[in-house]
């Protein structure tokens, strides 16, 4: 933002308008212009007829009269600015019985630079510059007449008005797209977590028919144990009834061989076949 505090200084053309105005004229004032030239000294503009180098202009907003003092204010809104530039010029243009001239001049070296639409640092910055006159004096503001700066000053907010327009088209647009994201988003979150409930009761259900699984595996397992302890009593219960068979036959009913008889063996009980065998 420029800070116009070296004063203002009136233009050649500018003077004679202010003494008209001193005697009890009129001050019409059409407008304010911005500009980025470099002057020596505020003397550069006596003779001007236009600043160093305008860039800008800029309708007037407001007037405040104070006594012999007149506050004239207007803004630009770096929405319509298409390349960022430092405000050092601040001229103020008013109407005589020839036409509009520059009437007054403002400077201020050190102004803080006005950013271009493209930047994020979107601001509005108010110029105003402070004219002695006196208190007879009649202030008016109109707007130019001149075709070419009244279409200048239309296309400067209607660039602006577009450039407002545009971006909320933009912001509608990026909200938009935001939303639909968040949806598919909040849509994909379900899923997962159907998919989830679903994982986890299979794998519950898993888990349970493995555990009876394994249950039913340890039962069997015991009863096929006890099945072979059971089959191995009865094994061995089946080898004594064999041996005791065995015994049986061979010594109640065949008896020793006739060649291991003596006299003694008849106290034996030898078996019928033994006795046949010995003929007695």
């Amino acid at each position: 933002m420029a800070d116009f505090v070296s004063g203002f200084r009136l233009t050649d053309r500018g003077k004679k308008l202010q003494a008209a105005v001193e005697a009890g004229g009129k001050l019409t004032l059409t407008r304010m212009q911005v500009g980025d030239g470099a002057i020596e000294s505020l003397d550069d503009y006596n003779e001007a007829t236009e600043l160093v180098h305008s860039r800008y202009n800029v309708m007037i907003t407001s007037t405040e009269q104070v006594g012999t003092s007149v506050k004239v204010v207007g803004s630009i809104d770096s929405a319509a600015v298409e390349a960022e530039f430092y405000p050092k010029e601040l001229g103020l243009y008013a109407k005589d019985a020839d036409g509009e001239f520059l009437f007054a001049v403002t400077y201020d070296g050190g102004a803080q630079p006005v950013p271009a639409k493209t930047s994020a640092a979107a601001i509005e910055d108010i110029f105003q510059i402070w004219l002695a006159i006196s208190d007879k004096a009649s202030i008016e503001v109109v707007l130019p007449t001149d075709t070419d700066q009244i279409v200048k000053m239309v296309q400067n907010n209607a660039i602006k008005s577009i450039d407002a327009a545009e971006q909320a088209d933009k912001s509608e647009s990026r909200a938009n797209a935001a939303a639909e994201r968040a949806t598919k988003e909040a849509q994909n979150a379900a899923v997962s977590a159907e998919n989830a409930s679903l994982s986890a009761s299979e794998a519950k259900e898993t888990a349970s028919s493995i555990a009876e699984t394994t249950a039913s595996d340890v039962q069997e397992a015991k009863n096929q144990a006890s099945a072979a302890a059971s089959s191995a009593q009865t094994a061995q219960e089946a080898k004594a009834t064999a041996e005791e068979l065995y015994r049986c036959f061979c010594v109640d009913i065949v008896g020793p061989p006739a060649s291991a008889m003596n006299e003694a063996d008849l106290f034996v009980a030898p078996g019928a076949a033994a006795m046949a065998a010995m003929k007695r």
